[in-house]
């Protein structure tokens, strides 16, 4: 369970949210070749959470956005999926560094919203709720 944790951030908590039912319907679904909304949207949601909780491991209780730029700038090397350096700007330092109310993930919730042009509420419900095309 720590593997697939730290590969996939969140993952346990979609695991308790979804009904079994729901959870072998989007396998079916993922291994009859589809690509729906939901499948989309949490590789989106892991790989960012991914990064910010890389970042702030390496830098553990800083808020220094210049420090974050520069450990970026040097050790980041995206991995597969995962946001590009340029996408880590100074708005998403900010906000992985001190997310907004104290809660990343909504945060990274709402980048998602931003990159796909979507209400952010399509995106929790894609990627979150049961019963999504």
């Amino acid at each position: 369970m720590r593997a697939l944790a730290a590969r996939f951030p969140g993952a346990l908590r979609e695991l308790d949210r979804l009904p079994m039912a729901e959870i072998e319907r989007r396998i079916e679904r993922l291994e009859a070749g589809e690509r729906p909304a939901w499948a989309r949207t949490l590789v989106a949601y892991h790989a960012w959470m991914r990064v910010a909780l890389r970042l702030k491991r390496a830098l553990p209780r800083s808020t220094d956005s210049a420090l974050a730029d520069e450990w970026l700038r040097t050790h980041y090397r995206p991995g597969v999926g995962e946001p590009s350096l340029a996408a880590l700007d100074p708005e998403a330092l900010e906000a992985i560094l001190r997310p907004p109310g104290g809660r990343l993930s909504r945060w990274v919730l709402g980048r998602i919203a931003r990159e796909q042009g979507i209400p952010l509420e399509r995106v929790v419900a894609e990627a979150f709720d049961t019963g999504q095309p």
